[in-house]
C-alpha cells in the first residue's frame, strides 16, 4: 500500500515538473517570438499613406529600414464611378482599404490633414471619406499620423509653400517611382508617407 502510494506520488510530481518545465518553456518562446517581432518591426516598417477624395483616393504603401532609403512597394489611384450614391462610394473605398491592409500589412497609417475650400458638399464628403480611413485604419490596430500640407511640402522639399511640380521633382529625387503614374492624387500620398518618415525617423518609438 506504501509502495502504491509512494509511485502514485512521483507520478504526481513527475507531472508537476512536466508542467512547470512547459509553463517556463512557452514563456520562453513568448519572449523570444516578441523580441524577434520588435526586431523586424524596428527595421523593417510598412505604412500605408492617404491622399484622402471619395472621387479619387491616392493611395500608397512605403517600407523603410534603419539603413536604407524608402522603398514604394504600391500605390494607386482608387476611383469610384461619380454615378454611384455617395454611401456607395464610401463602401467601395473601405472594402479597397480593407484589401490593401490585409496584403501589405502596415503598421501605421500617414493621412494629409483636411485643407478646406469653397465647395462645401465636396469638403463635406471628403472629410467622411477621411473619417471612414482612419477608423478602419484604427479597427486594424494602426497608428495614424496626420499631416497639413504645409508640413507635406516642408518634409519633401524644405519649404511649405512649394509649388506642385517643385513638390514633384523632389518626390522623383527622394524615392524610386518606376511606374507611371497619371494622376497627382498618387503623386500626394507619396509624399504623404515620405513625410512620416521625415518626421519619425526613430522607428523604435513608433
Amino acid at each position: 500500500m506504501i509502495n502504491n502510494k509512494t509511485k502514485i506520488a512521483k507520478i504526481a510530481n513527475n507531472i508537476f515538473v512536466f508542467f512547470v518545465i512547459c509553463f517556463y518553456y512557452i514563456s520562453f518562446l513568448k519572449k523570444v517570438k516578441c523580441f524577434c517581432l520588435k526586431f523586424w518591426y524596428n527595421w523593417f516598417m510598412k505604412i500605408l499613406a492617404i491622399d484622402p477624395g471619395y472621387e479619387r483616393l491616392g493611395v500608397c504603401v512605403l517600407e523603410k529600414n534603419k539603413n536604407q532609403k524608402e522603398k514604394l512597394l504600391y500605390s494607386d489611384t482608387f476611383k469610384t464611378d461619380a454615378k454611384l450614391e455617395f454611401t456607395q462610394r464610401l463602401f467601395l473605398i473601405g472594402q479597397e482599404l480593407e484589401r490593401i491592409i490585409e496584403e501589405y500589412k502596415p503598421k501605421a497609417l500617414s493621412i494629409e490633414k483636411l485643407f478646406f475650400n469653397t465647395n462645401q458638399k465636396t469638403a463635406t464628403n471628403v472629410s467622411e471619406t477621411r473619417g471612414a480611413v482612419i477608423y478602419i485604419c484604427l479597427k486594424n490596430k494602426m497608428k495614424v499620423f496626420q499631416y497639413t500640407p504645409l508640413e507635406i511640402k516642408t518634409a519633401i522639399t524644405g519649404y511649405g509653400r512649394s509649388e506642385k511640380k517643385q513638390v514633384l521633382f523632389m518626390l522623383k529625387q527622394l524615392i524610386e517611382i518606376k511606374k507611371e503614374i497619371k494622376y497627382d492624387d498618387e503623386y500626394d500620398a507619396i509624399a504623404c508617407g515620405l513625410t512620416f518618415f521625415a518626421y519619425n525617423q526613430n522607428l523604435d518609438k513608433i
